[in-house]
């Protein structure tokens, strides 16, 4: 896929085209990532979720992210959470985990 998204900017395809092919490999890098973690890889997970996102921001990986957070780095897991939320309101267990995430470092 990268190099999809390279050929895409080098023949300077119209921006829609760039913009596709940026959010399909940010949407494979995040579900990678999911798998990764779910293989118990959580670094390597993490580094995939940073990678979905330096290609293109997506609510899904910021959510992953706090995910592999939650339990060790409040402060993560809300900045994730949030971002999560600032690009799609409608997302509903980023809005649940965030309350409770918040309500964590509240107890400190």
């Amino acid at each position: 896929m990268d190099a999809t998204l390279a050929l895409a900017v080098q023949f300077k395809s119209l921006p829609a085209l760039v913009d596709a092919v940026r959010g399909e490999a940010s949407a494979i890098n995040t579900q990678w990532g999911a798998m990764t973690e779910r293989l118990g890889r959580r670094d390597d997970a993490r580094a995939l979720y940073l990678r979905a996102l330096s290609i293109q921001e997506n609510p899904q990986a910021h959510y992953n992210l706090a995910v592999t957070y939650w339990n060790q780095d409040w402060d993560q897991v809300i900045l994730h959470l949030r971002r999560a939320l600032e690009i799609n309101p409608q997302m509903q267990d980023a809005r649940m985990y965030l309350i409770k995430a918040q309500a964590q470092v509240g107890k400190k």
